[in-house]
C-alpha cells in the first residue's frame, strides 16, 4: 500500500493548547509567552498541529481525518486536495472511496463518501505532530492574542490568521493577554 499524504492541516507555532473548567472545550491560544493567570488545564504548550476531517455519517462522534480519495473516474486526490474534492466536488461522487485515520482508534479506515457527514461542520483535532496516533482532542475555538484588543472579540472574515480549513472548522477570535482569566466566561457557548 503506498505511503498516505498528510490530512489537511495547519501547523500553530508558539501556542497553547487548553482545557476550559467546567466545559470540557479545548482552546487553541496563539502567542504570548505560555505563562497565563488562568484557571484552566494545559495540555501542550509549544506547536500544536489542527488536522482537518469529517464526521463519519452513522458514528456522529467520530471522525475521520482525509487522506485520500478516489472518484468514479479514477481519478485520485491525496492530503488536502482530497478534502478540497470532496467540499467541492464530492456531491456529485457520493461512491467515491475515502481513507484516512480514524481519530479515537489512530487506524486507518476506508469508507464511501456517502458514509461520511459533509453536511456537518468541518472538524478540527489537536495533535503534537503529524505522526502522531493519538489525539488530544477536538479543538472548539482559537483565540490569537492580541494586546490592543479590547475583551474578546471575533476575528473578522478578512484576517489572515484564519486559513481556509479554520474557518470551516472552529470559530475564531482576537483576545487581549489580561482578559485570559476570564475566557471561559467571554466565550460564547462552543
Amino acid at each position: 500500500m503506498q505511503e498516505l499524504s498528510p490530512p489537511a492541516h495547519d501547523m500553530l507555532e508558539f501556542a497553547t493548547l487548553v482545557r476550559l473548567p467546567d466545559r470540557d472545550e479545548l482552546v487553541v491560544l496563539v502567542g504570548g509567552n505560555g505563562e497565563f493567570d488562568a484557571d484552566w488545564e494545559v495540555v501542550r504548550q509549544g506547536i500544536v498541529y489542527m488536522c482537518y476531517g469529517l464526521a463519519y455519517l452513522q458514528q456522529p462522534a467520530e471522525t475521520l481525518l482525509m487522506q485520500w480519495a478516489y472518484d468514479d473516474f479514477r481519478r485520485e486526490y491525496h492530503g488536502e486536495d482530497a478534502l478540497r474534492f470532496v467540499f467541492h466536488r464530492g456531491d456529485a461522487f457520493p461512491r467515491a472511496d475515502v481513507l484516512g485515520r480514524c481519530v479515537s482508534t489512530g487506524d486507518p479506515d476506508q469508507r464511501f463518501l456517502k458514509e461520511m457527514d459533509v453536511a456537518a461542520r468541518l472538524r478540527a483535532v489537536a495533535y503534537p505532530s503529524l505522526s502522531a496516533s493519538a489525539a488530544d482532542g477536538q479543538v472548539d475555538a482559537i483565540v490569537w492574542l492580541e494586546p490592543a484588543v479590547a475583551g474578546i472579540v471575533r476575528i473578522s472574515d478578512n484576517d489572515d490568521r484564519m486559513t481556509e480549513w479554520m474557518r470551516y472548522a472552529v470559530d475564531g477570535y482576537l483576545a487581549r493577554p489580561a482578559d485570559l482569566p476570564r475566557l471561559a466566561e467571554l466565550l460564547p457557548a462552543l
